[in-house]
């Protein structure tokens, strides 16, 4: 295995990416997630916002990139339906963020360290969807974090452990719609701020979201991820604190 990894590391890297994506194409056959892909679909007038967030756009010398990365992104994410039991992939909607498909450089975390790269910024809309899937109760089918916290507490613009990394043909962000009622994601960007809503034809309920941060005796933090839901019931995962549920959806560790 060792030695198909190093054979592997040499071949171009347009190949192994196609060779990820091949392998990745097979899971989802296996899994049996081919054919359950979110597809765009019509919306009729009385859809309303369910759930909303807000984040700032922080100036950088990469801003106007990153603005038009999003924007790029957006156009592709905005005209999709998630119906009952599909499921939102975030390439599979995006596609490959290259420069042929006209994305611009743009901030990324690369080895650890932020670089440019072709496409950086799509993380933060990544972030937000995730942020939005939490709140309406969407199932998390697969969300990676950074590998490091870039952030001090004056300059963060969305909690810690709220993020959700993608890179193309290897770390992907997947919901899958568990509700009775179809959703779809919509965007307001403006100069220096971008909004993310979950619109729906019925009322959807909305969790509240708690991101609870420790640090671990070598520096390390790490973010417990719990959704609270302030009705009865529970099971499995589940357990009552007070008159609130609670659902720890992800452990993460940063550094």
């Amino acid at each position: 295995m060792p030695r198909l990894k190093a054979l592997l590391r040499r071949l171009p890297f347009s190949w192994r990416l196609r060779l990820q994506l091949r392998r990745r194409d097979w899971r989802d056959r296996r899994s049996g997630l081919s054919g359950r892909w979110a597809d765009v679909g019509q919306v009729s007038p009385d859809w309303r916002v369910q759930s909303s967030v807000t984040q700032v756009l922080k100036a950088t010398p990469y801003s106007e990139n990153k603005r038009h990365n999003l924007l790029l992104g957006i156009g592709r994410v905005e005209p999709l339906v998630i119906l009952p039991g599909q499921v939102f992939s975030f390439w599979r909607a995006v596609g490959e963020p290259g420069e042929a498909q006209g994305y611009q450089p743009g901030r990324a975390i690369v080895n650890d360290e932020l670089q440019p790269v072709v496409g950086g910024g799509l993380c933060q809309l990544s972030g937000l969807i995730y942020m939005l899937g939490l709140q309406v109760g969407l199932t998390v089918v697969e969300r990676h974090a950074h590998s490091q916290d870039i952030y001090t507490d004056e300059t963060r613009f969305t909690p810690l452990g709220s993020d959700a990394t993608v890179v193309y043909g290897y770390k992907d962000l997947r919901l899958e719609n568990n509700l009775e009622v179809p959703v779809q994601f919509r965007f307001v960007v403006e100069a220096e701020a971008i909004t993310a809503a979950v619109w729906a034809s019925d009322r959807l309920v909305c969790y509240e979201v708690d991101y609870r941060v420790s640090v671990d005796g070598d520096g390390r933090k790490r973010v417990r991820t719990v959704r609270c839901e302030r009705v009865g019931g529970g099971g499995g995962g589940i357990f009552w604190v007070g008159d609130a549920i609670e659902e720890t959806i992800a452990e993460t560790v940063y550094g």
